[in-house]
């Protein structure tokens, strides 16, 4: 029975509010209409910064190092070692334009494997 109360005051409630509210239009609000103005011309600073004036500075005469002579030398190294069975060197000389390298290895054959 309760349930059929319930369902009767929704229906009447959903009844009476079915119509929109009527209420009086708001009146209409005038204003002016927007005035632009065109923006002033935009005249750029002058700058505050000038640039240096280059202070280059012309080379001074340059002297060589070393003395332009043609080059002579010798070198050598070697290893001889016993246990290892290692056996090498390298010889190298030159003078002027002529260069010899000499190059020996001499290693054991079996080397333990």
């Amino acid at each position: 029975m309760s349930l059929k109360v319930v369902v009767l005051a929704c229906v009447a409630v959903v009844a009476l509010c079915d119509k929109a509210p009527v209420h009086a239009p708001h009146s209409p609000v005038y204003a002016p209409r927007p005035s632009y103005h065109a923006p002033a011309p935009y005249y750029a600073p002058e700058p505050a910064y000038h640039a240096p004036k280059p202070a280059y500075h012309a080379p001074k005469h340059y002297e060589n190092e070393y003395p332009d002579v043609p080059p002579k030398y010798n070198y050598n190294y070697g290893v001889a070692d016993g246990y290892s069975g290692a056996n090498f060197g390298h010889t190298e000389s030159r003078d002027a334009t002529t260069c010899k390298i000499s190059v020996s290895i001499g290693l054991r054959r079996n080397f333990g494997l």
